[in-house]
């Protein structure tokens, strides 16, 4: 009995044929799933319109805007 046929565990960074078929079936597999697939559920339901309350220049101003708008993207779209 050979030292080599003892021996029939491969070596923890060891390429060998079968680890080739399972990386390529396994790349193939994720590059045809649809994008919507890998990125998990989606949140359609968007947050409800929310009241702001500003005061900019001595003036107030009520606006009702997304929740998630930034004060830079609400002063910029807003004529005051």
């Amino acid at each position: 009995m050979d030292e080599h046929e003892s021996n029939t565990e491969p070596k923890p960074f060891e390429v060998t044929r079968r680890t080739v078929i399972e990386t390529g079936t396994t790349v193939l597999l994720l590059a045809t799933l649809p994008h919507a697939a890998l990125a998990g559920p989606v949140d359609d339901n968007e947050p409800p319109p929310v009241t702001v309350e500003l005061q900019i220049n001595g003036h107030p101003h009520s606006l009702t805007l997304d929740p998630r708008t930034t004060l830079l993207d609400a002063c910029a779209n807003t004529s005051f």
